[in-house]
Parts: structure tokens; C-alpha cells; sequence
């Protein structure tokens, strides 16, 4: 399965419509549009995932600086990254009190406390 990045795409394109565009290059496995969390509106780019790697490329050339609905296209794959193993936040040793020394005075007598008034 290959990823497509698809940048330049006007604010009401809808999924629908990308189907349509990409159709004919492949099968389409899922198709995100990639909106802004308070107002809904389109950024201007969305994802796509095909079955094959060959289909995707083919619509990565086909469509990369293509005019689509008066906007220039950037078609890209989208290559996946390694994954990064997590660090955890904190160390996985449990706490224990057994670890800790208590600090006083070096003397073993106890400090001299100051008359009341």
C-alpha cells in the first residue's frame, strides 16, 4: 500500500471529488482530507492510500503539477518513516524508600535549639 500526499486543493473540495480524480489510476483504500479542528474547513491537502505501489506512482506523475478546479496540484508518495521506540517518561524502576539516606549533622548529637523568648 502507498501513500499519496495531495497539496493545492481548494477549501471545499470534498472526498468525493478526489475519488473521482484518482479513480482512474487505481483502487483507493482510504482518502483523508485534512480540516481545521474549530471551523471544519479544508487546509488545502489530503491523503491519499491505494492498493498497489505501481498505481500510486502512476498518479503521482500523471497529476504532480496538473490544474485541478483553477489550483496547481503537488502530487507526492508519501514515504512511511521507521517508527521510533517510545522512551518512556519516566525510569521503569518502581520508587523505593530503600535507596535514600538520611541527612543530618555530622555530629551524632542533635543540633542546639534556641532558647524561647
Amino acid at each position: 500500500m502507498s501513500t499519496l500526499f495531495i497539496g493545492g486543493l481548494s477549501p471545499a473540495t470534498e472526498e468525493i471529488e478526489i475519488a473521482k480524480l484518482i479513480m482512474p489510476f487505481g483502487q483507493i483504500n482510504t482518502i483523508k482530507i485534512v480540516r481545521d479542528k474549530l471551523s471544519g474547513k479544508s487546509k488545502g491537502f489530503a491523503f491519499v492510500e491505494m492498493q498497489k505501489d505501481d498505481e500510486a506512482e502512476e498518479a503521482s506523475i500523471q497529476l504532480d503539477g496538473e490544474v485541478w478546479q483553477e489550483n496547481k496540484l503537488t502530487v507526492k508518495i508519501q514515504i512511511e518513516q521507521p517508527k521510533r521506540p517510545v522512551k518512556p517518561f519516566f525510569k521503569s524502576k518502581p520508587f523505593t524508600s530503600g535507596n535514600y539516606v538520611k541527612v543530618g549533622p555530622k555530629d551524632s548529637q542533635e543540633k542546639h535549639k534556641r532558647p524561647r523568648r
